[in-house]
């Protein structure tokens, strides 16, 4: 458990992801509280199911209602609205936003942030 949590707060106090930084914390504190809550299932189960299922599945506590999601958006517009920039760049194309923006947009950063994070913990094992 201790391995896989300083592994987090190396990656959080590090250059990985800097233009998202808010968004980098937010995403490693769940992952680490997933890690102190529950070490046998943990931040790499908690990846694994959120990589397979989604925010769309509920498992995100704090991203199931709209209220909620919109606030996160509110609160990292500016990362979000880059990180979709940089996707559309990437991609050549704009993204398909289904339903409410705000949630989905929020949705879409927190998935994304969180597969650069299980990436990046994978290359470092």
């Amino acid at each position: 458990m201790k391995n896989i949590i300083k592994k987090l707060e190396k990656i959080k106090n590090s250059r990985f992801l800097e233009d998202f930084q808010g968004l980098k914390e937010y995403v490693i504190e769940d992952l680490i509280q997933e890690e102190k809550n529950d070490p046998k299932y943990g931040a790499k189960g908690y990846l694994e199911d959120l990589a397979q299922s989604g925010c769309q599945s509920g498992m995100v506590n704090k991203l199931i209602y709209y209220k909620d999601t919109e606030n996160f958006y509110n609160n990292y517009a500016d990362e979000i609205d880059n990180l979709k920039e940089y996707l559309e760049e990437n991609f050549g194309e704009p993204l398909k936003i289904k339903g409410n923006t705000r949630n989905w947009l929020a949705w879409m950063a927190y998935e994304d942030i969180a597969q650069r994070i299980n990436d990046e913990l994978e290359t470092n094992n």
